[in-house]
């Protein structure tokens, strides 16, 4: 008669557990201690030799403990098997039904039927939509992607989508956005709110003021002329500025209305934010540059920088252009997961931070990132779930 423990050491994410006993069967019991559980609970007995046990899902199993009234077992092996990876693939027939499709988790992540607000941005082009990652996520709003030549489908969504009187904000004057959006939710909510400059920096200081960042601690600024750097940081949930080659006195204003002692981060390498640039935000807070060698290793360091280097997801966006992910960052930022950027051939530095993620998202179809490319990142044995919007 006798018995022993095995407790295990990482018991995150394990769903079953498998013994080898070895020499005569032993028909010992084995019970499990998971956390926040009263008592053992019995898994089976070593009535042969490979001996396999399920986790009680959705429970966190702490410890094995085998007991025996005769023969002694002897055991050879005791693993632990972690499922695999979960990652959830967030697509449509086009960008537009790919922007639908992430809205969609969004609700579920926010545990929501309609949104209080929704921000409406082009989807061909993609600095309003990345200006406001930070007004969506503040406002728990999804961002939709405006197709100038099939507006109802939009307007339809919106309606369905958003709570009677919602807030509607569209970023971006009427060349991005028609008109014809305004006019056609007129019936639906008269709270619209179009955020307009007179170019995409105009329009990002807009959206800076309607989210009514002064006094802020801490500022992101990327380049307004390339997508990658700000896609990555979607998720990060702090207020962007996008800049090009000088500050202009409306971008000065923004950061004299910042925090005592703000902290500004600059995304990417000097040839997208310029050392003249960084030079010049040096008068407004401290300075921080996250850089990487490219745009997928810069990627990654907005992820070490914000998110930390211990995360459970991830989500993936294609790296090479920007429809996709630009609906993202809301999604993201609710899983608490970073962005990654990634494409077929640039997956090393994702993989090396990812190691041991458990769940994800990928924004798009596998036209833009591959089943292949995650699995380079998290490994041959992860699932991946199609939730396509049709």
């Amino acid at each position: 008669k006798g018995s022993f423990t095995y407790r295990l050491s990482e018991p995150q994410n394990v769903n079953a557990i498998r013994i080898v006993q070895i020499g005569e069967v032993s028909n010992a019991t084995v019970t499990a201690e998971y956390l926040d559980a009263e008592g053992a609970v019995e898994m089976g007995t070593l009535d042969q030799c490979l001996n396999e046990y399920n986790v009680d899902e959705g429970k966190t199993l702490l410890s094995v403990t085998v007991t025996w009234d005769g023969t002694a077992p002897s055991i050879a092996e005791i693993i632990t098997m972690k499922a695999a990876p979960v990652v959830t693939r967030l697509y449509g027939g086009n960008r537009f039904a790919t922007g639908f499709a992430a809205a969609e988790e969004y609700k579920k992540l926010l545990g929501v039927e309609q949104f209080e607000a929704v921000v409406v941005a082009t989807g061909y082009s993609p600095a309003d939509a990345l200006s406001g990652s930070y007004l969506a996520v503040q406002n728990e709003a999804p961002i939709l992607l405006a197709d100038p030549n099939n507006v109802d489908t939009l307007v339809d969504y919106v309606k369905a989508n958003l709570v009677k009187d919602g807030k509607v904000y569209i970023l971006g004057g009427t060349g991005a956005v028609p008109a014809d959006v305004e006019e056609k939710l007129a019936d639906h909510t008269d709270d619209i709110c179009r955020l307009k400059g007179n170019d995409r920096f105009g329009t990002n200081l807009e959206i800076l003021a309607e989210a009514e960042i002064e006094g802020a601690a801490e500022l992101l600024v990327a380049t307004g002329w390339n997508y990658a750097d700000s896609l990555s940081a979607s998720a990060v949930n702090k207020p962007i500025l996008l800049v090009e080659k000088v500050l202009t006195d409306g971008q000065k204003e923004v950061l004299e209305a910042l925090g005592e002692g703000a902290k500004i981060y600059i995304l990417g390498g000097d040839a997208a934010v310029s050392t003249d640039v960084e030079a010049e935000l040096k008068a407004y807070g401290t300075v921080e540059r996250v850089k990487g060698a490219d745009r997928f290793g810069t990627s990654v360091e907005i992820a070490k920088k914000f998110f930390g280097e211990d995360v459970e997801a991830v989500t993936f966006a294609y790296g090479w252009n920007y429809p996709d992910g630009l609906c993202g960052g809301p999604v993201a930022a609710a899983a608490g997961a970073p962005v990654l950027l990634v494409h077929e051939g640039a997956t090393d530095a994702a993989a090396e931070y990812a190691a041991g993620v458990e769940a994800g998202y990928i924004f798009g179809g596998s036209g833009a990132v591959a089943d292949e490319t995650v699995k380079a990142v998290l490994g041959e044995n992860i699932k991946i779930i199609d939730a396509k919007y049709e």
